[in-house]
């Protein structure tokens, strides 16, 4: 869900498709790489036997001229290029939708990269009919007989972004039946795989329970349930609490569009659904990417390594269009692409990715601190409020830990630098956070709490829900004139209203509102909490069915 465009790619296939040989060497020598072992637990991901931060790229290998139709026509002389550029970059996943072959996994190996493995089917079918039910079973068959063999697969995710017409048809019943099916033709031939789907902001009503990671696609401009109501961070923490629960959560997507067309409307900082200048591409998106984190997120993929020429109209031609300029590559010049500005922005980021502690947490007495790291990291040192460097201590391959004594801190905002050098001591990157002590009061976890109550679950068209969202505070007690910022949207179609108001004596609001258009509504509700300089957003999600 990159915008309000939702695009459904109808991939070709024959049973030959999965072993197609793609342009290049295909049976290249990929040198004596060390046997993966992938594991969940605690709510993460672990790879040999440690912890795990997915520091991920979504990945196709088209190029102009070249569209899911053309798999025989990839270069894996461009895609092992593009591999070693990836690592590079401090990443150590891709993501697909689709479109891989034994040969473009065996390269992913030989760079050391995890897979998070898509497997496509023609996703616009009835959820309930049996045959279309075995047509999606037997396309993951097809895929799973030479991709189960894989050890560098993080996970098989099965659907991207179901449409929302066809999951009002199923219903919520329905369509959760169809993904344990699905889900269950995985665990028959894979049954040591991890398996999910590619879920996405409409969908968070069903049930993700039964996936063994669970996975959405969000961005920071819409839908207006993210992008007004509960704000970037507040609606992953949402997720975390409510949809993942002690599942791992990976935002499967995330990033900015350069194309020279916007779409829609800026969200606060002026981010977009296209139009965004290369500046605004690597602030947002390391601003999505951090905050993914501090929401609880066990990693995130940046959506997308190259500019998809084939999205819109012709492969040949690249339209000013948002879904065709998300690149860290653009095309232009050369095959091998050109790398934008926000490619070296995400590889200094990646070179540390500070896990613990967590912006707007509260910490008392003791604070952890846990950076994941790369391999041209020597050293991992932190200072608090400008004092002296100290070092942090290696643990494993990638992770530098350290607990520090807060004890003697006085209660409210504290200033923390952590620093990563290579091995030659030379810096690599540097971040700052603000971290706030509570030794003597700590306060509420959840200083506020927000709840979307409606008079029914499902309604006629054209009918009048009645709603009602009520704030309280950590104690439980109504919190008055406080600002809520809700908001209702109706994928099918991209409908989004938003509005405004301010919650009476009992710390309720009450409204009403009616579509025209059968389908899932989303509700959402937010409110900021602040406290002299902390400030941090609430909020609350419900959905409801119109018929």
């Amino acid at each position: 869900m990159k915008g309000r465009i939702k695009l459904i790619v109808l991939i070709l296939t024959c049973i030959a498709c999965n072993f197609i040989t793609a342009i290049g060497s295909p049976e290249k020598n990929v040198g004596d790489i060390s046997k993966y072992e992938v594991e969940i637990k605690n709510g993460w991901f672990y790879v040999n036997g440690e912890r795990f931060f997915i520091k991920g790229i979504n990945y196709t290998g088209w190029r102009p001229g070249e569209s899911p139709h053309d798999l025989d026509k990839v270069n894996l002389e461009l895609v092992d290029n593009d591999f070693k550029l990836i690592k590079e970059g401090g990443f150590n996943t891709i993501r697909t939708a689709g479109g891989l072959t034994p040969q473009i996994m065996a390269l992913a190996k030989k760079h050391n990269l995890m897979v998070m493995h898509g497997i496509w089917f023609d996703q616009d079918i009835d959820y309930t009919d049996p045959e279309r039910i075995n047509y999606a079973c037997q396309m993951l068959r097809d895929e799973l007989s030479w991709a189960k063999n894989f050890d560098n697969v993080l996970c098989f995710l099965l659907m991207n972004e179901p449409p929302m017409e066809k999951v009002r048809d199923a219903q919520k019943k329905g369509m959760e039946n169809f993904l344990k099916k699905i889900r269950d033709v995985v665990k028959e031939i894979a049954p040591d795989k991890a398996v999910s789907i590619a879920s996405w902001p409409p969908l968070s009503f069903i049930d993700h329970s039964f996936w063994d990671v669970v996975c959405f696609n969000v961005y920071i401009y819409s839908p207006v349930t993210v992008s007004h109501s509960l704000g970037y961070r507040g609606y992953i923490e949402w997720l975390k609490e409510n949809v993942a629960g002690n599942k791992p959560l990976v935002i499967t997507e995330f990033g900015l569009s350069v194309s020279g067309s916007q779409l829609g409307e800026s969200t606060p900082g002026h981010y977009s659904y296209g139009g965004c200048s290369l500046k605004k591409q690597a602030e947002g998106s390391i601003k999505m990417y951090d905050e993914l984190i501090q929401a609880g997120s066990v990693g995130g993929c940046y959506h997308i390594w190259a500019d998809e020429w084939w999205m819109i109209d012709s492969k040949f031609v690249h339209d000013n269009h948002p879904e065709e300029y998300f690149g860290i590559i653009e095309l232009e010049k050369t095959p091998r692409g050109t790398l934008r500005p926000i490619y070296y922005a995400l590889k200094e980021y990646n070179q540390a990715i500070v896990i613990e502690p967590k912006r707007l947490n509260f910490y008392n007495k003791e604070l952890p601190v846990e950076v994941y790291v790369t391999e041209q990291v020597g050293l991992v040192q932190f200072r608090l409020n400008n004092g002296n460097w100290q070092d942090l201590k290696k643990e494993g391959n990638f992770w530098w830990k350290a607990i520090l004594d807060i004890s003697k801190h006085e209660d409210g905002k504290h200033a923390l630098e952590i620093r990563a050098l290579d091995k030659n001591n030379k810096p690599l990157c540097s971040k700052k956070q603000d971290i706030w002590v509570y030794n003597k009061s700590k306060p509420g976890t959840i200083p506020y709490k927000v709840e979307i109550k409606t008079d029914k679950e499902e309604y006629r068209i054209k009918e009048k829900m009645k709603l009602e969202i009520t704030v309280t505070n950590a104690q439980g007690s109504p919190v008055p004139e406080q600002p809520v910022y809700y908001s209702f949207f109706q994928p099918i179609g991209w409908e989004e209203y938003i509005s405004q108001k301010v919650t009476d004596k009992q710390g309720k609001i009450t409204t009403q509102f009616s579509t025209f258009t059968p389908g899932y509504l989303t509700i959402a509700a937010g409110v900021t909490y602040k406290d002299e300089d902390y400030e941090r957003k609430f909020g609350d999600i419900k959905t409801v069915l119109f018929k």
